[in-house]
């Protein structure tokens, strides 16, 4: 059993007192997660140009015990590009480089600044032919604010050379006329960020007598997210050539779609040991995975040309990346436990870890299930003590000393969690289903997915959900996330056991790890 450590209750300042300064420090809290929630991350890993990149590896577990102290600012990636400069597609494959100057700064409290991007690219047609490439470096200045759990962040145009030769033709961009727009917001939930952009652009090309203009259009062209388990981005971008020359064979138009697509997730797998005489029969392997791909299809060819590959799918090649995880230990108990693998899995990811001892058929409380949320989201890492770090007291019933404290500091500072109207927070009450699954809903930020004016789930103890409840778990119940018992009930006022609050986080990041991911590839790239 857990064993709560006792603090000080200071009643000399009476109740007043008390709620001035819990709602004084929930305000200093508000404000520390407006500067300290911004991810590191950056939109745009493929570029903008109809290519894809092989994408930006997950951080390993342990990248956050091990700190790397010469982080470098530069990526260099493996990336294709569907070029159409002579009124088809072609392919072309190379090394995409990226740098940037600087990045949102979590935290400082500047709500404004800029830092500069620049885009590096030589890629050759594939297969390969000789004197066939593109060569571009595009620099822009990355503009941002912040309001409140937003970023605004605008690209502006600094530089753009290119040059595309095909043969004897050498194609030149006249950066004077060509013209370059993207915008981004993004939105930081507790547990993920989502974004979205527009983009926009104008590349002419020149060749001798013949002038090439390219129109790139995509004004809710970008949409992804990022979070500890996974992260997409997809652009869905259509595409206008017109070649003007001196030369009948040289005018033509074409148009065109084009959507790229990166996913990066983590999956696990156990891995059984061969020898008998080994002290622990087999570990959890964690497997980062990327895909990346482009699927392309010409809507309007030009009359004046015939050929058949008018839409297909190019992928970009990628590794996968592994690290064992924590042996699991001492859980011969567990057997028959219908959330046995649940369990092993919190193990292993050190979500639970041996201070919680875990008895299946015992409730779970507040406080513990928020720190098991807390840490199944990475919260607890992305979020470190800071030097010199002096506990607060912000909800009445949570004493500094609790050993759950910290972790629910955090789910305030991210507003998972908001306590009662007077001012406390309950963290050794066994929590409600209906209380978990609104703060599992929190964690997503995908409340608006219940805002119906007059929500009725479809569970037969539907009038047994509290009417603060609701919303969130009509929402959960549209994602496929909750379902109900075999009797069509939710039992929304039943206290939940460890073993049920195990399977509630790991289902949440099973949801992380891949099906979000559906919303935002197969859905889009089939739109």
């Amino acid at each position: 059993m857990l064993k709560w450590r006792c603090g000080l209750k200071c009643s000399m300042w009476g109740v007043g007192f008390e709620m001035w300064i819990y709602k004084y420090v929930l305000i200093i809290l508000v404000m520390m997660i407006i500067n300290i929630s911004i991810s590191n991350a950056d939109v745009g890993e493929m570029g903008f140009f109809c290519g894809v990149s092989e994408g930006v590896k997950l951080p390993k577990v342990m990248d956050s015990y091990v700190p790397i102290t010469a982080r470098s600012n530069k990526k260099e990636l493996r990336y294709k590009e569907m070029v159409f400069l002579r009124g088809k597609p072609e392919v072309f494959e190379g090394l995409l480089t990226i740098s940037k100057s600087g990045d949102v700064d979590p935290s400082s409290k500047v709500e404004a600044g800029s830092y500069s991007m620049t885009y590096a690219l030589e890629a050759y047609k594939e297969p390969f032919v000789q004197d066939v490439d593109i060569k571009r470096t595009i620099i822009f200045n990355v503009n941002y604010r912040k309001v409140d759990n937003q970023v605004l962040k605008n690209y502006e145009l600094k530089s753009w050379k290119e040059t595309i030769t095909i043969g004897e033709a050498k194609y030149t961009l006249d950066d004077t006329n060509s013209l370059f727009n993207n915008t981004i917001i993004e939105y930081n939930s507790p547990g993920i960020k989502y974004y979205k952009g527009s983009i926009g652009y104008r590349a002419i090309y020149k060749n001798d007598d013949q002038v090439i203009t390219v129109n790139v259009t995509g004004d809710n062209g970008i949409y992804g997210y990022d979070q500890a388990w996974g992260k997409t981005e997809t652009q869905l971008l259509k595409i206008y050539v017109e070649s003007v020359s001196g030369s009948d064979l040289n005018i033509w138009k074409l148009e065109a779609e084009v959507k790229p697509s990166i996913t990066v997730n983590k999956t696990m797998q156990y891995d059984s040991n061969m020898p008998t005489a080994i002290a622990f029969g087999g570990n959890y392997l964690q497997v980062t995975q990327n895909q990346s791909g482009i699927t392309y299809k010409v809507t309007n060819k030009p009359t004046n040309m015939d050929y058949n590959n008018v839409e297909g799918n190019i992928s970009v090649p990628s590794y996968n990346t592994f690290e064992h995880l924590v042996a699991p230990e001492n859980t011969d108990y567990l057997k028959g436990s219908f959330a046995e693998e649940d369990i092993k899995k919190l193990y292993s990811l050190e979500v639970l870890d041996s201070k919680f001892e875990f008895i299946p058929n015992q409730k779970i409380t507040r406080a513990q299930y928020v720190t098991l949320l807390v840490k199944a989201l990475g919260l607890d890492k992305k979020y470190p003590e800071p030097k010199g770090y002096k506990p607060v007291k912000i909800f009445g019933d949570v004493d500094i000393y609790h050993p759950h404290f910290r972790n629910v500091e955090i789910a305030a500072q991210v507003q998972l969690i908001k306590g009662t109207n007077k001012g406390n927070f309950g963290p050794d009450n066994p929590i409600k289903r209906e209380e978990a699954f609104v703060i599992y809903m929190r964690a997503l930020g995908l409340s608006r997915l219940g805002q119906d004016i007059t929500p009725t789930t479809p569970f037969i103890d539907d009038e047994q959900i509290s009417g603060w409840a609701k919303k969130d778990i009509y929402g959960l119940y549209n994602l496929g996330i909750i379902k109900g018992d075999v009797t069509g009930n939710l039992r929304p006022k039943s206290e939940i056991t460890k073993a049920e609050g195990a399977a509630i986080i790991n289902r949440l990041i099973n949801y992380l790890r891949k099906d979000i991911e559906n919303d935002y590839v197969e859905k889009l790239i089939e739109y």
